[in-house]
């Protein structure tokens, strides 16, 4: 299990014990998601990114920040995409597996995604089957 807290990222064991995991000086990290190599994608609120560090911890730099707007949660789908809840702009953004961005999934308003929300925070897929 991972949790933020401030600027770090801890782990904790199975049994409780927690440890430092990655502390890479972000003020508001509001989001976690894993991806299936076992990266973790961090959303930095306060400087509209996405960070991105290694299974061991270590920082490998902005996954994303095109189209960001104070991102919140995420979570990937069964391709790798990564999908943001952009909290400053009421839409959700997608990025592929490489970060780039491939622009709004969902949005308030018309178009083959709509949805009416307001600064969405969570994510959740469900599954077809």
């Amino acid at each position: 299990m991972r949790l933020t807290i401030r600027s770090r990222i801890l782990k904790f064991t199975p049994d409780g014990v927690g440890s430092v995991f990655a502390d890479s000086g972000f003020h508001t990290a509001y989001g976690l998601a894993l991806d299936r190599d076992g990266n973790i994608y961090v959303s930095n609120f306060s400087s509209s990114t996405i960070e991105k560090f290694s299974p061991t911890g270590e920082d490998l730099g902005v996954f994303a920040s095109t189209g960001l707007d104070l991102p919140h949660g995420m979570m990937f789908d069964r391709s790798g995409n990564l999908y943001v809840a952009n909290n400053g702009n009421s839409t959700i953004e997608k990025f592929s597996s490489t970060g780039v961005d491939l622009g709004v999934f969902a949005r308030t308003g018309g178009g083959p995604h709509f949805l009416t929300m307001f600064r969405p925070r969570r994510l959740h897929f469900q599954s077809e089957h």
